[in-house]
C-alpha cells in the first residue's frame, strides 16, 4: 500500500504501511506535493532499547512491540467462560484519501477486529482521529 500524504496550511502527515499496520513517520513541516524518500524520515533504533524499532502507529499495539498500555484493551468470553483474543495484531487492509481527510481501515482476523480511524488535517496543523471498533468474531467482547 502506498503512503498515505495529507497537506494543510504548512503542514504535512505521512503514514506509512510498510510493517502492514499504520505508522504516524511524520507530522510537522510541509514536505511539498512530492513525497522525499521515506527512509530519510524513519527514525533509528536508539541505544539502550529493545532490537527493532517501536512504530508510531494510529493504535500502539503489543504484537508491535509497544510497552505502554495499547490502544485496545480487552478480550473475548466464551461459552465455557474462558477468555481469548486478548491482544490484537492489526494490519491495514484498506485505505480511502480525499483532500486533507482520508480513512484507513485496520484488521486483525484472527481476533475478528477491525479498527477504521477517520482523519481529517484541519488547518494549522491540528490533526483529527475518530476511531471505529467492530467486532466481526463469533463471541462478544465485554464492555
Amino acid at each position: 500500500m502506498d503512503p498515505l500524504h495529507l497537506r494543510s496550511a504548512g503542514t504535512s502527515l505521512v503514514i506509512s504501511f510498510d510493517n502492514g499496520e499504520a505508522e504516524v513517520i511524520h507530522w510537522g513541516a510541509d514536505l511539498g506535493p512530492t513525497l522525499p524518500d521515506l527512509a530519510i524520515l524513519t527514525a533509528p533504533v536508539p541505544h539502550s532499547a529493545i532490537d527493532a524499532r517501536v512504530p508510531a502507529g494510529l493504535l500502539p499495539q503489543a504484537s508491535s512491540s509497544w510497552r505502554g498500555r495499547p490502544a485496545l484493551r480487552g478480550h473475548r468470553i466464551t461459552d465455557d467462560g474462558s477468555g481469548l483474543d486478548f491482544s490484537s495484531r492489526l494490519r491495514a487492509t484498506s485505505l480511502t484519501a480525499e483532500g486533507t481527510s482520508a480513512t484507513i481501515v485496520q484488521a486483525d482476523t484472527d481476533t475478528g477486529i477491525s479498527v477504521a480511524s477517520s482523519l481529517i488535517l484541519h488547518e494549522g496543523g491540528l490533526l483529527e482521529l475518530r476511531h471505529t471498533v467492530t467486532n466481526e468474531g463469533t463471541f462478544p467482547i465485554p464492555g
